[in-house]
Order: C-alpha cells, then structure tokens, then sequence
C-alpha cells in the first residue's frame, strides 16, 4: 500500500519483472553491481526485487546524500550505472562512461516482454550496504541471497505470524530489508509512505491504520508515545532496534501499550540485519538483548578470545551463516 493506492502480489511481480527484464538486457551483462538513488515509494521495493530476478545486487544510496558520498561510493563499486526515479545528470553526467537509469524509462524499455533468464545462487550477492564506518569513509557490507534468506526466514519462524507493517527504517539501514522482505515472504502487507510524513505527526494516524506491527529505532518510538500517536492503533507487537533500548522507554511502553507484545533485537549490519533477539516483559528491570536467532552463535570472550564466565564483562563474538562478507 502507498498513499491512497493499493498495489497486489501480482501488479509487484509484473513491474519488478520489468525491471529484471531491463537490466538483463545483453548490454548491461558487466553491471553486476546496481546503486539506486530512490525515495521510498511501491517504486522502489520494486526496483530491489527487479534486481534480484537480473541476477544482481543492488546498493541503497540516500538521494539526500552530499554528492561527494555517492562519488565515493561509486569509485568504490566500479560501476557505471544509476537507478534513480528522478533526474541526477548533473550529479551524474552520462559521459559515455556512466549511465543513469530513471525507472520509468527502464519499464517503458522493457515493455512486455518479461522473458529473461538470470543465474541465481544462494552464494550470490544481493546488497551493499553501506556503513560509515571506522575510518569515517564509506564502507560497504556484502551480503548474499543465502544470508538475506536465512535472516528472513528466521524471522518468519520466530514471530510465528503475518505481518501487516508500515516502512519506517531509512532505505540505506539494513533493517529496511527486515520491514520489506519479512511481509513479502510471508503473505502480509507493507505500507509504503514519503519520509516526510513519517516525520509529520499529524500525517502518522491514517499510515499506520490497517498495521499490527511497528519495527523501529527505540528514537522513533519515544517519539511516537510522546506525541501520543499510537493509543487507537490495533498493534500486535512493536519491535525495536538499532541502538540501546531504555529501561524508561521500555516502561513506558507498558504504561501506554499495555497489551502489546514488545520486543528487542541486536544485530550488526555485518550479521544481516539481526543476531540475538528477546521479548521484553513488564517490570523486568535490567533490559537485554535476549538470545541468538537460530543458527547464530555468540561468545562473550576476553581480549585474548578466551570463554568467559557468566556475568563477566568482555566483547561480543558473533558467527554463523548470517555472518557477512
């Protein structure tokens, strides 16, 4: 759902067949590497999915973003082409040694034609995202379509349900993935709005009818309890990550949504999207974050990688298959 408009399962797989059906095309076969500078819109899930059917990996760019970054960014991946659903040819000249690719055009290009041929394997890529990291110059996590499966799937099995969510992660977080292909992979429904009125208190009410899960930053949330948006809301279960839950916003939780289940998950971006996971009870006190997903081992070892006992302060190990490249 975005706006005012509701698309099915069915119109998603015909426009991202088309833009799999585009970027398959013989002239694009060494762009295996796909930056998109897009708002969110039904666009852009369509445009992730569409990459996945060519056979490539997409990476998230902010179109916010100073041109600087996204120079840097592209320098790095070596590629040559754009995806944007606006004009960037000032940032971007087509110079005959770059291209950008406004959508619209792709899916007129393309037409109905849909029959294409892409080589998949769960080793393959499927994002980059990028981080600012350590140095403070952009570093990109690789991540293939057997760790996005296995994150997802985890998800799937743990919460047990259907999810009915509204996008709020920032498209270039990792846990965007989580709010797009937990839904998708599970027969539920993803409400799809600008950045901009996620920001609007007056706009929230009506985007989040019609939701039963919120996924966001413990941040947004406070937000939202303490513009009190969320009381005639049916959630289910509100889920945050991404930085430290208070033991404060926790409790307050309790004292507004009472009946919601709530839940905290960790996760570095180089562990696909999540590694541990706990559901947090009324007047438990000391916040955690809970357990390892399925498959994920975690160690809190000493600065010499030796076990520690239990209660002992240290750093925290994290493998298994999520683990990135």
């Amino acid at each position: 759902r975005e706006g005012k408009h509701t698309y099915t399962y069915l119109e998603l797989d015909k426009l991202s067949s088309k833009i799999g059906a585009f970027l398959a095309n013989p002239a694009l076969k060494d762009q295996q590497i796909v930056p998109l500078s897009m708002d969110r819109s039904y666009h852009y899930v369509s445009a992730i999915l569409g990459i996945a059917k060519a056979g490539k990996a997409f990476v998230p760019l902010n179109p916010e973003w100073p041109e600087k970054r996204k120079r840097e960014i592209l320098n790095q991946l070596g590629t040559k082409i754009l995806l944007t659903d606006g004009d960037e040819s000032n940032i971007f000249p087509e110079d005959g040694q770059f291209k950008t690719i406004i959508f619209e055009n792709a899916v007129e290009v393309a037409g109905d034609n849909l029959s294409f041929k892409s080589q998949h394997s769960a080793e393959k890529l499927a994002y980059i995202i990028y981080t600012s990291g350590s140095t403070g110059l952009p570093k990109g996590v690789m991540v293939s379509h057997q760790q996005l499966f296995h994150a997802t799937q985890n998800r799937v099995d743990y919460y047990a349900c259907v999810p009915h969510l509204l996008l709020v992660p920032p498209l270039t977080f990792d846990a965007s993935l989580a709010a797009i292909f937990w839904p998708l992979c599970s027969g539920g429904s993803l409400t799809v709005s600008s950045d901009r009125s996620l920001k609007e208190p007056h706009l929230l009410p009506a985007l989040f009818r019609g939701t039963d899960t919120l996924l966001c930053v413990p941040a947004y949330y406070r937000f939202l309890l303490e513009h009190d948006l969320l009381k005639r809301q049916q959630f289910k279960r509100v889920i945050l990550g991404g930085e430290r839950l208070p033991e404060d916003l926790a409790a307050n939780h309790f004292l507004e949504m009472k009946e919601v289940d709530l839940y905290n998950e960790y996760g570095p971006t180089e562990a696909t999207i999540w590694s541990t996971v706990g559901q947090i009870k009324s007047g438990q006190g000391q916040i955690t974050i809970g357990r390892p997903v399925p498959g994920v081992i975690c160690y809190v070892l000493d600065q010499n990688v030796g076990k520690l006992p239990t209660e002992e302060l240290g750093e925290l190990y994290i493998g298994g298959p999520q683990v990135s490249l």
